[in-house]
């Protein structure tokens, strides 16, 4: 889920777009992520090209989960092994395929809340959750039967979700620099601050496709008020953006940040 937020006073984090008036967030349908590092992102990246075949083939399957455990470093003891990264590519498995409004949504990644240190995520308001009459996902039959099924359910009705936000408040077990680790709730439960409304609206047409493939969401279109910490966030800064430079070169479409939905959207 991305969400762009218009006319948002201060400067943003991004130095190339001091003044957009733009804030973003950017958050996934999984509450931990496998990745802390950039070197882990080097390493992944090699790892995951061999994917599904490595898993497959039984001999390589071991040796594939260990360079993974290790990340190809020499890790002799099973303590120092990346057990918590596993675990959390793990559990990307286990993602049931639903209808893309009836998910959470996750930063996984740490931001500065002022003075506290938060994760942010979204949730289905439990009205809307109850709504929903496009369950089923079937990506065997259909290749794009997520964007059908939220086409369908979008135009049928009006949607929401909770916006929440958990503040840190224990960094031993809460930390920062480890999304692989799920904070728990019992030491601070979500709070909900806003409520984001999604009226009911067709969202089927190839412009809307177009205005999707323009559109750059970053955890770094931020204010300092609520900048990204921790490793795997400072990482993020330079590729997201880099990527999306490469994306819209590649796409032929200029690169700006619209004043409103408006321009967005049209």
């Amino acid at each position: 889920m991305g969400i762009k937020l218009f006319g948002v006073a201060g400067p943003s984090l991004l130095d190339d777009e001091r003044d957009s008036g733009t804030f973003d967030l950017n958050l996934i349908n999984n509450d931990v992520f496998f990745a802390n590092t950039a070197y882990d992102y080097m390493v992944i990246e090699d790892l995951f090209a061999e994917l599904p075949e490595a898993l497959v083939d039984p001999a390589r399957r071991k040796t594939w989960m260990a360079e993974f455990l290790t990340r190809r470093l020499t890790l002799t003891d099973p303590d120092s092994w990346l057990w918590d990264e596993l675990l959390a590519m793990l559990s990307f498995t286990g993602v049931p395929r639903r209808n893309l409004l009836s998910y959470s949504y996750n930063s996984m990644g740490a931001f500065r809340y002022g003075e506290h240190i938060a994760k942010i995520r979204t949730v289905p308001t439990a009205a809307s959750l109850a709504s929903i009459t496009q369950q089923i996902v079937d990506v065997r039959a259909d290749n794009e039967a997520f964007r059908r099924t939220l086409v369908a359910e979008a135009a049928e009705r009006d949607h929401s979700f909770e916006l929440q936000v958990q503040l840190n408040t224990d960094l031993a077990r809460m930390p920062v620099d480890n999304t692989s680790v799920k904070w728990p709730d019992d030491l601070s439960p979500w709070v909900t601050v806003a409520r984001v409304d999604l009226p009911r609206q067709a969202i089927g047409g190839y412009d809307n496709l177009a205005a999707a493939d323009a559109t750059s969401i970053t955890p770094w279109r931020s204010r300092e008020d609520h900048r990204p910490i921790g490793e795997i966030q400072r990482v993020r800064q330079e590729v997201y953006r880099r990527s999306s430079i490469e994306r819209h070169r590649i796409n032929g479409q200029e690169r700006r940040e619209p004043a409103g939905s408006a321009e967005l959207l049209g």
